[in-house]
């Protein structure tokens, strides 16, 4: 049995095909001694001269703006902040709750003895105002409240979705202090992005693929592009009042930010160049589906996140830098065993993502980039 350490808990890989133990061997973690701290006066350490590496356990936010920095820098593809929290397993037990209960939605399904009964939800959208700390789920909306029956009887539209702010003193769900700790920082660091997907195991597809993020360019960098996020028209207007408050300089590009709370973060490898150019032509060619590179299959260096910290990767399309250095896209995947560890009913890995293809993103940032 090939166990992947983790600062946390033990994640263990229980099936038995070789290829899957001879990777799990090629990981190693993300960690602060795993760094190379003598760059920079030891501002931030390097791994493998592509994983920028910042400490923080003391100044969370300052760390975040300081990813923000790093991730413009041509070398790096991926920056992590080390958090090295102890408090994981309570924010991991309050988030599965609201998968299994109906924060964020049930359906029904139909057990192998036939009978039926409701399964948990797969993701689930919270809403960011980190400014205000103010954090709201987004559940589907129930036909029989009295609201919305109020509504049906009058003629009126019943809105799809829920969206109710958490907390003890709001009445909604809490969602850990890991969460907010997190999630609150990189909202306040990376204010393209207004919402978090929460993601749980059963939701992830193709575990160990290695592939490339798609993300979204300023006008003014290039000309062709385009944003894949989901229309923020239904979003509650004090919330986009609050949105509208804050002044940023967008990215030039798009980033993903992820933080797992259990199962183990992204692996990584350095971007091979050849391979990244035969991945735009698949993609020209609307063929990506041709393009599967498993991890499992090579003989790389993989690197992995940590649970509790937080990884900002580098999506596609991002223009060459002042000096004219390609900055290339992270090739990562999802942890290999997510489709194979038992975790009980914590659902298997369970993480908190940010990107353009997932989140809402800011009014200024779909002001400044071609639609």
């Amino acid at each position: 049995m090939v166990v992947v350490n983790n600062e946390h808990r033990e994640v263990e890989y229980k099936g038995d095909d070789p290829a899957i133990k001879n990777a799990l061997e090629r990981v190693k973690p993300i960690t602060l001694e795993e760094a190379d701290w003598s760059v920079d006066d030891g501002r931030y350490g390097v791994i493998d001269g592509f994983i920028a590496v910042v400490d923080g356990r003391d100044d969370l936010d300052g760390a975040l703006q300081q990813a923000r920095e790093l991730i413009q820098q041509a070398d790096f593809e991926v920056v992590t902040v080390i958090r090295q929290s102890t408090s994981l397993e309570k924010t991991k037990d309050k988030i599965s709750d609201l998968f299994w209960n109906a924060a964020f939605g049930q359906k029904a399904i139909v057990r192998p003895d036939r009978t039926t009964g409701l399964g948990s939800a797969k993701q689930g959208t919270v809403l960011l105002d980190p400014d205000h700390n103010n954090f709201y789920i987004k559940s589907p909306s129930s036909s029989f409240t009295t609201l919305n029956m109020v509504r049906s009887m009058l003629g009126r539209d019943v809105p799809a979705f829920n969206y109710k702010k958490t907390g003890f003193f709001s009445g909604g769900p809490d969602l850990g202090k890991d969460f907010k700790t997190i999630f609150g920082a990189a909202g306040r660091a990376f204010p393209e992005y207004m919402s978090v997907y929460m993601s749980h195991g059963a939701s992830t597809s193709e575990p160990g693929v290695m592939h490339f993020d798609s993300g979204y360019v300023v006008k003014d960098s290039v000309t062709d592009g385009g944003l894949q996020s989901r229309s923020n028209s239904d979003l509650p207007h004090k919330f986009i009042e609050a949105a509208n408050t804050r002044e940023f300089d967008p990215l030039p590009g798009g980033v993903t930010v992820t933080a797992s709370i259990v199962g183990g973060g992204s692996i990584v490898r350095k971007t091979d160049t050849a391979r990244y150019d035969e991945y735009k032509e698949h993609e020209r060619n609307r063929d990506l589906a041709k393009h599967k590179a498993y991890f499992q299959d090579g003989d790389d260096i993989g690197y992995q996140g940590q649970d509790g910290d937080i990884m900002i990767m580098r999506n596609d399309r991002w223009p060459d830098d002042e000096h004219g250095n390609s900055r290339l896209p992270s090739d990562h995947c999802s942890t290999i065993i997510n489709a194979y560890g038992n975790h009980g009913n914590h659902l298997g890995r369970m993480v908190g993502l940010m990107s353009s293809q997932v989140c809402y993103m800011s009014p200024q940032v779909h002001e400044q980039v071609e639609l």
